[in-house]
């Protein structure tokens, strides 16, 4: 039997070339390259989905029944990278809802809306917004 690792999936792939990529360390935390996450998620749709699977599921796990609210530490970034993908994707596929081929994930994992809902709404503080939400 041969065992693969996540390197070796085309998911794996996406994933590395994501945070290889696209993630950014700056003071205050991480910041996503957009733009660039969406053209992943255009040029490897399949892998995003799967990407955007793995993180809500590990997201779901490492908050224990907590809200996204919760994240501290770690769990913030992995609800930054839940949400950066799922808005990415969205962006990609150029939808402003979600699109039908996600819609399971959505409902599968509730985090994936939270967390989006949380990164905007503090996207909005940090600038100032507050006529926005």
């Amino acid at each position: 039997m041969v065992r693969r690792t996540l390197g070796d999936t085309a998911y794996g792939v996406f994933i590395a070339e994501l945070v290889n990529n696209c993630v950014r360390d700056v003071p205050s935390g991480l910041a996503i390259d957009m733009n660039l996450l969406m053209q992943m998620c255009r040029a490897e749709p399949k892998s995003a989905q799967v990407a955007l699977q793995w993180f809500a599921q590990d997201l779901t796990k490492l908050l224990g029944g907590q809200p996204v609210e919760a994240a501290s530490g770690d769990v913030q970034n992995v609800r930054l990278l839940v949400a950066s993908i799922y808005l990415g994707y969205c962006g990609a596929r150029e939808h402003v809802v979600t699109p039908p081929e996600i819609e399971w994930i959505v409902e599968a994992y509730p985090v994936v809306l939270a967390a989006v809902d949380f990164v905007l709404a503090d996207q909005q503080r940090r600038r100032g917004d507050t006529t926005a939400g």
